[in-house]
């Protein structure tokens, strides 16, 4: 039920596609973190919509066999495209946030949180954390990050980037954590 709903909520975006042939970094590593679709708990959108938070790349656009491998049963029907829905809540008033993901392919992926570096010189993307990284099969996939960094230390207040990439293809959305 909670996924249906995020799909609704993924509806309601103006969803950005990326293809696999253009430099990922462009948008999801580079530039000023600004701007987040604000959702509720439950991962409804409230408000508009920031058109370049979150989204989807078409299965065939991914950079990977469209074939189904390992063992199990895909779920029925196998998603079409590869999709990192919005982060809810966001803003975060602390705790947790939870960020959902769909596989139409089982691949290798990773998702991390970046910060942006802040002073003199162009804005740079930093690694805070990396969530989830490995092989993951076909279908819907949830993390939830404590709002920490590897060592345990809760991260300070601002604007945070998730990256979802499978190959090339990159997917992202900001986290304002309060």
């Amino acid at each position: 039920m909670r996924f249906l709903m995020l799909l609704l909520a993924a509806a309601q975006l103006v969803l950005f596609t990326i293809s696999s042939d253009a430099d990922p970094r462009d948008r999801c590593l580079t530039g000023r973190f600004k701007g987040i679709t604000e959702t509720d708990p439950n991962g409804v959108v409230i408000g508009h919509a920031d058109k370049f938070d979150w989204g989807c790349i078409a299965a065939a656009d991914l950079p990977v066999p469209l074939t189904i491998q390992g063992g199990g049963i895909p779920p029925v029907p196998p998603p079409d495209a590869l999709c990192l829905g919005p982060a809810a809540p966001n803003p975060v008033p602390g705790g947790q946030v939870r960020l959902t993901f769909t596989l139409p392919v089982t691949a290798e992926v990773e998702l991390s949180i970046y910060q942006q570096t802040r002073g003199a010189g162009p804005p740079q993307a930093l690694k805070v954390i990396t969530l989830l990284e490995g092989t993951h099969v076909i279908g819907v996939h949830e993390v939830v990050w404590d709002l920490r960094d590897p060592a345990g230390i809760p991260v300070l207040p601002g604007i945070y980037r998730a990256v979802l990439r499978l190959g090339s293809a990159m997917l992202c959305g900001d986290i304002q954590v309060l």
